[in-house]
Formats: structure tokens, sequence, C-alpha cells
């Protein structure tokens, strides 16, 4: 091997040491935070099961993970429950035998079916069909689909993927339903459901960042998520297993539906933050934040 390479080798086995050290300094204070939050939060159970709701999801299986047992909750009271699947998640896999848009008929049917399981009727899972990774460039058209399901079904409150979550797709969603709610004048109560916010800790940075970035970041996000809103917690007793079971559903997200090396799956025990004793969520401002009004301008 010539220096350079031998530096180059070198340069690359650092990186690996730093994101490995970074995440294991990451885990004890994910755990921490996590407990920190749920000892701040109230508990919504009671209320929470008589209010008819609209979950918003980026992408589906979104649904399922942050609000599973709490839609569940809502179905066994007889309570109203809708979804909006605003994409297909036709990008979440790489695949030489299985097309994008076959994937995402794929993953939107295993919603369905996950919703099912949770007491939601197919015709109450509303499938808007964006594709997934372009909703910023049709932020316009997303919002005014949100709208519309808001003014249709009239519902008690609207549950939505955290804005806080990495996913650009979460994000955008987020910001979209906000415009919304301004729009059509909505009244109800609004929160946000925590998805890769709750499951990576106060972290916002991608799983690809850099060593750089994933540096800063330790140190910055948990200061800034000291100034979360307080939780308001949906408890999950009694619909633990249903939820764990709706989430197995989803095949092409827990197994490898193609065989290829290249697909790649939640692992085993990613689920477990989402399966404790309460589902969470964080109160939203509904006035459109000023980095909206100029995507829509």
């Amino acid at each position: 091997m010539g220096t350079v390479q031998t530096v180059q080798s070198a340069a690359r086995s650092a990186q690996r040491a730093v994101k490995e050290a970074v995440s294991t300094t990451k885990s004890p204070v994910r755990a921490r935070w996590r407990r920190r939050v749920l000892e701040g939060g109230v508990d919504d159970t009671a209320a929470s099961a008589g209010r008819s709701v609209l979950v918003v999801a980026p992408h589906p299986d979104d649904e399922t993970i942050g609000c599973g047992a709490t839609m569940a909750r809502k179905r066994a009271a007889g309570t109203e429950v809708d979804v909006a699947l605003v994409t297909d998640g036709r990008h979440s896999h790489r695949s030489a035998i299985v097309s994008g848009e076959e994937l995402g008929r794929i993953r939107e049917g295993e919603s369905v079916e996950a919703c099912g399981h949770l007491g939601v009727p197919a015709g109450r899972v509303h499938l808007l069909g964006y594709e997934e990774l372009t909703l910023w460039d049709r932020l316009d058209a997303v919002t005014r689909s949100l709208a519309e399901l808001i003014e249709e079904r009239s519902p008690d409150e609207v549950l939505v993927a955290s804005e806080r979550d990495w996913h650009a797709d979460h994000q955008a969603v987020n910001h979209a339903l906000r415009e919304a709610v301004r729009r059509t004048g909505y009244c109800g109560r609004v929160a946000a459901y925590p998805v890769w916010f709750w499951a990576d800790g106060p972290w916002r940075t991608e799983p690809w960042a850099g060593f750089g970035d994933e540096l800063r970041a330790i140190v910055s996000h948990p200061l800034e998520a000291r100034r979360l809103p307080r939780a308001e917690l949906v408890s999950t007793a009694g619909f633990t297993a249903l939820k764990r079971e709706a989430f197995a559903l989803y095949r092409s997200q827990v197994t490898n539906l193609t065989g290829e090396a290249t697909w790649q799956t939640f692992p085993p025990r990613w689920i477990e933050p989402f399966v404790g004793p309460w589902e969470l969520f964080f109160p939203v401002e509904t006035d459109a934040a000023p980095e909206l009004a100029q995507k829509l301008s």
C-alpha cells in the first residue's frame, strides 16, 4: 500500500472511530432525555380517547409508529379516525426487482392493512399519492390537499409528524399542515408526534451527516431540546401488542422483501422506544412560519 493510500485508510479509520464514539456517547444521553421528556409530560389519555382525529403521515408506517396505540384506543372507544398518507414511500429502497411505483403500491397497501389492524376502516385511509422527497417543491399542492381533508372531515384534532424529525418530508408535511390550518381557519387541537426525533434523540442530523456535524450537534441539539413544550401523553396500556402487530405488517420495511443485499430493514429492536408506556404529542403553533410563507410565495 502506498503512502497516499495509507494516509487515506488511516483517515477513514479515524472517522469511523469518531462516529462510533459519538454513537456511544449519544446512547445514555438519548435514554435520559426520553425519560425526562416523559416525566415532564401531562396525561391526556382519557380526553384523547373521545376526540376524533386526522392523523397526517409523511410516509406509510409513520402513523403506526407515532400514533398506533392512540389510534387503536380511539377506535376502541368508537371515535372516528382518519389517516392521510401524504407520500407513497416509493423511494425507501432501491431495487432491481421491484420498481419505485410498485413499491409505492406495496407500502400503501401495507399501511391500509396496518390501519385496519388498529381499527381504522380502509375508506378512512386517504392516499394522497405524492412522490417521496419532492414535497418541498410541491408544498402548495400538499397544503391544498390537507386543507380539503380538514374541511371534509372536521376532526376534533389533527396529529402530524414533528418538524423536529430530521427527514425533509416530515418537516415539509408539518409546515404544509400548519399552513392548511391557517388557510381553513381550523380551530381544533393540533399536535405533533415525533418519529426520528424520538428514535434518534434530540439530534436533527441526518444519519449520513459527516462526523464534524455530528460532533457539533451532540452538544448543541440537546441544549435546544430542553426548550421543548410539555408533551401530552397517551397511555399505550392494552394496545401495545396491537401496535407491535400493526408495525410487523410493514413487511417491506421489517423484512428483506426481495432478497437483495441492498434491501435495508429496520433493526430488530428499532420499534422499542415507540412501544413503551406512552405515546407523546407536542402542541403545535398553528400560525404559518415565515420560512413557509417564502416557500409558498
